[in-house]
């Protein structure tokens, strides 16, 4: 999680991307890119010659190269806030698929250069990433920490220069509004967190100090000083750690009807989505010509909302179906059942059924 942050921060390598693939695995497609090991005309092969990622946080590659990390990370402890211990159905969750080189591959081509780093965006905190029963293709979870959970843990660092020390702690706090992504389940919206560093429990060893300065001080508490503003952040790097990306528009991520129906060869767009547009146009053309059901995905709708335990569900004309409203949390609390409510429909079909957003109440009065 970390290291990823960094890596994209500092551009180093990317030692983990696996770019070639011939088969053997019946589950696996087979595709090509360039090899990365020359990334940026040089390759980590040497302790003389490594990238600012690999120098910080260690590399090692067989018996050719070892360079140990200067940063060690203790276990994280839960210290308030769960675990959850009952099972837990997690939406489907889809293995990469890097043979897909309208994502994979830069400008949508294979044989080339990958397109680059991998991030997951961050969801609303609302979203519903369970089912109500297992699937075919789905997992099952249990112990896991829920919204709120609070871990502590200790970082330990040696020798780093100012440069590496204030892209570390930008690394690690990143900046208001921003979070990191941890664990199983990044694409369906699990994962999402933020790390704060303790100003008081924080310092920074100087053994020089005890024989340079008196009195004697060997800590400095001065280390905050080196932390580099949210400016030196990349763009677009910023973009995908914003906590809040999903005002831009709902965040998905395709799913196996979607790698079957015939168009994962076209491009996802920013928020993960297949163009409808281009979604459309891999239909037959009956498929385009047939009638519109009533409820369709992207769609803005008003509906009613009722109480279903802790959360709410909607309900549309035209549907039988009742809708999951995934941002639940957000309606009022004093919302009566009935209430008429305008939605946005984020996901629709068979399998999935209806989910929608909450935009705003429009009327209380169920006959009005």
């Amino acid at each position: 999680m970390t290291r990823a942050v960094y890596e994209a921060l500092v551009d180093g390598c990317m030692p983990l991307a696996q770019t070639t693939y011939s088969g053997g695995d019946k589950s696996k497609k087979p595709y090509h890119y360039k090899d990365l090991k020359k990334h940026h005309g040089k390759e980590c092969n040497s302790v003389d010659f490594l990238c600012r990622a690999c120098q910080l946080f260690g590399t090692i590659e067989g018996d050719k190269t070892h360079c140990q990390s200067r940063i060690r990370f203790t276990d994280a402890v839960l210290t308030s806030g769960g675990p959850r211990t009952e099972k837990c159905h997690l939406r489907t969750l889809l293995s990469p698929k890097p043979h897909h080189n309208q994502n994979y591959g830069l400008h949508g081509k294979g044989g080339g250069t990958i397109a680059g780093r991998k991030f997951y965006y961050h969801h609303d905190e609302a979203t519903d990433f369970a089912l109500d029963r297992p699937t075919e293709y789905s997992k099952t979870i249990r112990d896991y920490a829920p919204h709120g959970a609070l871990f502590s843990f200790n970082v330990h660092i040696q020798d780093l220069t100012p440069q590496e020390l204030g892209q570390l702690i930008l690394t690690l706090e990143l900046d208001t509004g921003l979070g990191h992504k941890l664990g199983l389940g990044k694409a369906i919206g699990m994962g999402s967190c933020q790390i704060t560093i303790k100003d008081d429990k924080s310092s920074i060893y100087h053994p020089k100090q005890r024989y340079e300065q008196w009195p004697q001080s060997e800590y400095s508490s001065s280390w905050r000083e080196h932390k580099l503003s949210r400016s030196h952040l990349p763009k677009m790097l910023e973009q995908i750690l914003r906590l809040n990306k999903s005002r831009d528009g709902d965040i998905g991520y395709p799913n196996h009807q979607d790698y079957k129906s015939g168009y994962a060869n076209k491009p996802i767009d920013e928020k993960g989505f297949f163009g409808e547009a281009e979604h459309a146009a891999t239909y037959s053309q009956a498929m385009i010509n047939k009638a519109p059901k009533p409820i369709q995905k992207g769609q803005e709708i008003e509906g009613e909302l009722y109480k279903k335990g802790e959360r709410w569900s909607a309900k549309f004309i035209g549907d039988k179906r009742e809708a999951i409203v995934i941002n639940f949390r957000e309606v009022p609390e004093s919302t009566p059942d009935g209430a008429r409510a305008e939605f946005f429909i984020t996901e629709q079909s068979k399998r999935a059924g209806i989910k929608a957003r909450f935009s705003k109440i429009i009327n209380t009065s169920k006959d009005s």
